[in-house]
């Protein structure tokens, strides 16, 4: 069979395998962009296709995992915190008020910012189990060249998360 149909990208030909698919899903109010990465096209098997399309079918629950672990991470003063930190130190008062909106006084401005961090891209690499995927967090494009990276494997557990550009 050289069709094999993959959630949000419908049929992929086995046959004429491209290096990158890209999609899109909806995550509560956020629209993120999916991409598929192929490295080695003419390896590309059905089963690897099959281990992407599971992945998808339980997006919801990685997504959430890495919500988790973004928190984590800034809670325990990681990479998250950093980024936070960077970016307040950057970021003018109208920047601020344009990526929150009105500031709560009560409200400590890092973790409003932290509220703020949302997925833009996920990457799903179907020929590495042990970093399947990868979650793009930003407070926003416009803002910011710096993403945190979250990096998971296949079950959606945390391998590494980094900032990238």
């Amino acid at each position: 069979m050289s069709q094999q149909k993959l959630l949000f990208f419908g049929d992929i030909d086995l046959n004429e395998v491209k290096s990158e698919y890209t999609s899109s899903l909806q995550f509560e109010d956020e629209k993120i962009t999916v991409n598929l990465n192929i490295f080695e096209n003419d390896s590309v098997t059905p089963e690897m296709i099959e281990k992407a399309d599971a992945f998808l079918q339980k997006i919801e629950d990685a997504i959430r995992n890495a919500y988790k672990y973004l928190l984590d991470d800034y809670e325990s003063e990681g990479e998250t915190y950093g980024y936070i930190q960077h970016h307040i130190d950057q970021l003018s008062p109208e920047e601020m008020i344009e990526i929150l909106g009105k500031h709560t006084p009560d409200v400590d401005q890092n973790d409003d910012l932290v509220a703020h961090l949302k997925i833009n891209r996920i990457a799903i690499f179907p020929e590495d189990d042990d970093e399947f995927a990868v979650f793009d967090f930003t407070i926003g494009r416009d803002y910011s060249d710096y993403v945190i990276a979250i990096y998971t494997d296949i079950e959606s557990k945390l391998i590494d998360l980094g900032i990238e550009s």
